[in-house]
């Protein structure tokens, strides 16, 4: 298990995000993020993120691995709130998080049998593509932001069947207060 949040390796100067006094990360849509050195994570992994977006804008990203489009949880060009999953080829889409409201995002990035649930909601599955992520990146693709606010992150090197993602989604529900 990793967290992003605590392993991440940038935190310096006008990319630093700001510590809330919930303990959350605000990250200001401009330049924050975290990134991890680079590691051994390969396909199938599974990201979970306590998290908020607080605006929406086509292109901004939550997360991703180490380089661009290896593993990446962004806003697509569709409407808001919608995000993608994106590891070589854009799909699958979920719209179930509102916007400046706090929910669990998973994303369990398995090639041709890639999943994107919001809470314990409807579960969007697809083809997300096959690029490894190599590492984690909480907030950017190097060039995209996103205004979004950061409760808690999960990163696991297998994709977890419903079960496990419902007991991790029910855990980071109780973190965060909140209804999943």
């Amino acid at each position: 298990t990793r967290r992003a949040g605590r392993a991440g390796a940038r935190l310096t100067g006008a990319d630093q995000p700001l510590l809330q006094s919930d303990n959350s990360l605000l990250f200001d849509g401009v330049s924050d993020f975290l990134q991890t050195s680079a590691f051994t994570l390969n396909q199938p992994c599974t990201y979970y993120l306590l998290c908020k977006q607080v605006t929406w804008t086509n292109g901004d990203v939550i997360c991703n691995g180490v380089s661009a489009t290896c593993a990446v949880v962004q806003a697509p060009a569709a409407s808001s709130p919608n995000l993608r999953m994106n590891a070589g080829s854009g799909a699958p889409d979920n719209a179930g998080l509102a916007l400046d409201t706090y929910g669990v995002i998973s994303a369990v990035f398995n090639g041709a049998a890639s999943s994107l649930q919001i809470n314990n909601g409807a579960l969007a599955t697809g083809n997300s593509g096959a690029n490894n992520p190599g590492g984690f990146t909480l907030n950017s693709a190097a060039v995209t932001f996103s205004n979004a606010q950061y409760k808690e992150t999960i990163v696991f090197p297998s994709a977890h069947d419903s079960a496990t993602r419902r007991t991790v989604v029910n855990y980071l529900g109780q973190v965060g207060n909140i209804s999943v």
